[in-house]
C-alpha cells in the first residue's frame, strides 16, 4: 500500500513524512502545492530516497492526482 499525503513539506507534515517513513516500509506520495508553509528544504534528506515521491501541484489538478494516484 501507498501512503498519499497533501501538505507534506509543511512543518506538520513533513515531521508525518519521516516519522512514517522510519516505521515502515510504505512508499509516500506527498502533494504539496508549496505555498506560504511549504518548504522543500524540509524534506531535503529525502531527495534520493526513493521511498518518497514529491509532486508539486494544486489539487486541483484532478488528472495529475488521478494519474499519480493509479500509477
Amino acid at each position: 500500500m501507498t501512503v498519499t499525503l497533501t501538505g507534506g513539506s509543511g512543518f506538520i507534515g513533513s515531521n508525518f513524512v519521516f516519522d512514517s517513513l522510519a516505521q515502515s516500509d510504505e512508499p509516500i506520495v506527498n502533494f504539496d502545492k508549496l505555498t506560504f508553509a511549504g518548504d522543500l528544504k524540509n524534506l531535503a534528506s529525502l531527495h534520493c530516497n526513493p521511498s518518497h515521491l514529491f509532486v508539486e501541484c494544486n489539487l486541483d489538478a484532478r488528472d495529475l492526482v488521478v494519474r499519480m494516484m493509479v500509477e
